[in-house]
């Protein structure tokens, strides 16, 4: 009995823990008092891709109405638990697919891609208040950008998908 009072605690704080690391909105940074600073990262499953879902109004080639994921394997369809980076209906940036969701088996296109971010400040490196983009052929913002009022003025590069 005190063995499964025990196993039924550490589920709890298990359970409790990874609730409030999901707490904070897709595309925000982590922050000094955020609860999950510090907690241990896994890398992302091997063959994981940017694609999207080519149902924008230019039919072949990606544009700005097209949905794009990061397509985890198996590659060129969107699986359960592959992630929404735009919106689908009413699925917002940041979720998930499940089983049951309209854009499931979709057919996907790799999208080529690479991380940038906008150095707002002039500094020689990235900085917290720096947004990030995934950097593309047709810019598609995933959270606001704020421009501190101290920041130089910068002009984004307009090919640009913005993720943090």
């Amino acid at each position: 009995m005190k063995i499964i009072v025990i196993i039924f605690i550490s589920s709890l704080f298990s359970i409790v823990g990874l609730s409030m690391a999901s707490d904070y909105a897709f595309g925000t940074k982590v922050a000094l008092q955020d609860s999950d600073i510090g907690n241990s990262l896994k890398n992302i499953i091997d063959g994981t891709a940017i694609s999207y879902w080519d149902i924008g109004s230019d039919r072949g080639a990606y544009d700005g109405d097209d949905v794009v994921y990061l397509d985890l394997p198996p590659i060129g369809i969107a699986d359960a638990n592959d992630l929404r980076l735009t919106p689908f209906g009413d699925r917002q940036a940041g979720s998930k697919v499940a089983p049951y969701d309209q854009d499931v088996n979709a057919p996907l296109a790799g999208l080529p891609a690479e991380m940038r971010f906008l150095n707002l400040y002039g500094s020689q490196s990235y900085d917290i208040y720096d947004p990030v983009y995934i950097h593309q052929s047709n810019p598609i913002r995933l959270d606001s950008i704020a421009s501190p009022s101290n920041a130089y003025e910068a002009k984004p590069d307009p090919a640009s998908l913005v993720i943090g």
